[in-house]
């Protein structure tokens, strides 16, 4: 079979590998589609050099595929061979034709919704799980920085948990573009502006309401730092995107002065076992919660993986939510 192998930094090939073997307590599935994310990125580009060449099958982890084989199991299962389901793969390994998964993170998926559609709910669960780390958001005004497929879940998750008021914020023009389809009340292009200018701006949007809580759905230095700016004293920081560096320089004065609360989230498949924010997230996505037309802007096939990923980590020609097709 083909799979991915991501050798050194920013050089992605496809190698041939035998196909898994099946064991107890496990499925062997057929990757049908793979969204990516900053996540993708980070494997690509920013882990430690150690990391390199990353494992085979790495960095698929959103993904639908079709189940191929149960292994042997006890218990009663609501999915079968044939059947589309989504896969939560914590070796995030699934960027390959075939691949093995625990049986317990493989979820049975409606009829009748488009799979890449479904396929968002690994993403949009794992925001919900992040919003279990807020505080109270009812009343309150918040600010998001990074409007890719993850921000825009959380300005749609912040409404209806009860915020205010919601400001995006990116530095590519098209993804603001999104924040208001996806209920923020406002959208904010940040590119080039120095970040005193970016706080003004956004206090200006929000009448001079103080940001009570910040989400940071970008992971770079700058987010970071801005996150601080923005935030009023005693005011919350939730770090959800994946830092681009392991070292990084933040105005730890500000934040100490502030008196800001910082907490970081990550490992939704470890922190909720039973997948019970995804099992949401499907049900959501099922039900309408909001037109993904949009945010699904490029599909490309699976030989053209390295394209894909180049894509993502430059985030041009209006390019949101990446799928591949195997």
């Amino acid at each position: 079979m083909k799979a991915v192998q991501i050798l050194m930094r920013d050089q992605v090939s496809i190698v041939d590998v035998d196909p898994p073997s099946l064991e107890a307590n496990r499925v062997l599935l057929k990757a049908n589609c793979i969204s990516l994310c900053g996540s993708d990125v980070w494997m690509l580009q920013d882990a430690p050099p150690e990391d390199y060449p990353q494992p085979i099958g790495v960095s698929g982890h959103e993904v639908v595929s079709e189940v191929v084989a149960i292994g042997k199991h006890t218990g009663a299962l609501d999915f079968a061979v044939g059947d589309h389901v989504l896969v939560l793969s914590p070796a995030l390994d699934a960027m390959s034709e075939l691949y093995i998964a625990p049986i317990q993170n493989v979820l049975p998926l409606p009829s009748g919704v488009p799979l890449p559609h479904l396929l968002q709910a690994q993403q949009l669960g794992t925001v919900i799980y992040a919003c279990q780390s807020l505080p109270n958001v009812i009343g309150k005004t918040v600010a998001v920085i990074g409007q890719g497929s993850a921000g825009l879940w959380f300005n749609l998750m912040l409404k209806r948990l009860g915020a205010r008021r919601v400001v995006g914020l990116d530095l590519h023009a098209h993804r603001v573009a999104l924040s208001t389809h996806f209920e923020a009340d406002l959208g904010l292009h940040n590119e080039g502006m120095a970040e005193p200018e970016a706080v003004a701006a956004v206090n200006h949007a929000c009448h001079n309401a103080e940001v009570d809580i910040v989400i940071d759905a970008a992971g770079t230095e700058s987010a970071l730092n801005l996150a601080i700016a923005l935030a009023t004293r005693e005011g919350f920081i939730l770090s959800f995107g994946v830092p681009h560096q392991q070292q990084l320089t933040l105005d730890y004065y500000k934040l100490f002065r502030k008196c800001l609360t910082v907490r970081a989230v990550v490992g939704a498949t470890i922190g909720d076992p039973t997948h019970a924010c995804t099992r949401q997230a499907i049900d959501l996505i099922a039900n309408g919660i909001v037109d993904l037309t949009p945010l699904i802007t490029h599909h490309f096939p699976f030989s053209a993986v390295a394209k894909a990923y180049a894509l993502q980590a430059n985030p041009q020609d209006g390019a949101v939510k990446i799928v591949v097709n195997f």
